[in-house]
């Protein structure tokens, strides 16, 4: 058997799924609920009903869409006296990182978990992929143990853009077993609803950033090394984190604070740690006023600033400011700490901001 083709099959053997395997190995579910592409493009169109998250034994709420978890092995060549071919035998088993498409409904503990691990915290968890008939009957589950949360990418956020905004998180598991699944989804069929990319804010120390209009996807990435464990040849894992860059789209016009940074932190070397600066974005709901989660952000500094390509209607001039951030953690709800760029307690970021 080919075996890419049997990679592709992650949660697609089950029969029941209206008749349609999941032979891409990926389930995305359509806004309204019925009919999903494959991830990545080009795959085949299969029908599902909806698919849910269960950390232990407690459901966490539906999933977007969710690809991966294959299994597989390298083949090592070994000569053997006599012979005139090679011997072949397996390394260690490794699993391919779980994806997932989430929402900011899910119960806390999700996102508990992205922040454990945005803040070190090696957070193991057990859990299941369920899958489920259009009548959310389940047909299919994927249990996976002690998995660890590899990236986490919080979507671009644009005030030009309605389009609803979902977290990916990746996560790699030790062990990935297909199980019988029974029961119905414990939240219906219902999709998941994303949160409204426009509907954000950005703040940074001592800058005026109430004039950002873009603020480009965010990238956490834990690279955890595979090591073999006893004779099961199962990974283990350790963290490594990374921090990705932040680029913050901005009317020239209203800029002359951003330049002036980048001349004083890259051109004239003033960045040391007591230069660098805490960011927040705030992620809110229609009214502008109910936070729905933050993303904190600590050691910030500018790498470059550079023009952007000519995008508005009106040709409008804008900027883009890079930084780093050395660290960053992500809440749901209202940020609770006073002081720095947020003043109050808890955080109301000042109207026009």
């Amino acid at each position: 058997m080919d075996t890419n083709t049997s990679r592709r099959r992650f949660l697609g053997t089950a029969a029941g799924l209206t008749g349609a395997a999941l032979a891409t190995g990926a389930w995305r579910q359509s806004p309204e609920g019925a009919t999903g592409n494959a991830a990545g493009g080009g795959g085949r169109t299969f029908s599902a009903g909806g698919a849910e998250l269960q950390l232990g034994t407690t459901n966490m709420g539906a999933l977007r869409s969710v690809e991966g978890g294959w299994v597989s092995a390298k083949v090592m060549n070994r000569a053997e006296a006599g012979l005139y071919y090679f011997k072949k035998e397996l390394a260690e088993a490794t699993y391919d990182d779980v994806v997932l498409e989430i929402g900011l409904s899910m119960k806390s503990d999700v996102y508990a978990w992205i922040n454990d691990t945005w803040t070190g915290k090696l957070a193991r968890k057990d859990g299941a992929i369920v899958l489920a008939d259009f009548n959310g009957a389940v047909q299919q589950q994927r249990d996976f143990t002690d998995a660890v949360v590899t990236e986490t990418t919080i979507p671009a956020c644009d005030a030009s853009s309605k389009e609803p905004g979902f977290l990916t998180v990746k996560f790699a598991a030790e062990t990935v077993r297909n199980a019988k699944g029974s029961g119905k989804l414990a939240g219906g069929v219902n999709p998941p609803k994303g949160f409204t990319t426009s509907n954000f804010r950005f703040v940074i120390d001592g800058l005026d950033a109430s004039k950002v209009v873009r603020v480009d996807a965010f990238k956490v990435t834990n690279s955890v090394p595979v090591q073999t464990v006893g004779q099961l040849k199962e990974p283990e894992f350790r963290p490594r984190l990374g921090f990705g860059e932040i680029a913050l789209t901005i009317p020239a016009a209203s800029a002359s604070g951003w330049e002036k940074w980048a001349d004083d932190f890259i051109v004239k070397g003033n960045n040391d740690d007591a230069d660098e600066k805490s960011a927040m974005l705030g992620l809110f709901a229609a009214d502008m006023k109910t936070y729905l989660a933050h993303v904190d952000f600590f050691n910030v500094g500018i790498i470059r600033y550079d023009d952007a390509p000519v995008g508005t209607a009106d040709g409008t001039k804008h900027v883009i400011a890079h930084l780093y951030c050395e660290r960053a953690e992500f809440h749901l709800g209202t940020p609770s700490t006073g002081g720095g760029i947020c003043p109050t307690n808890p955080c109301i970021l000042p109207a026009g901001v």
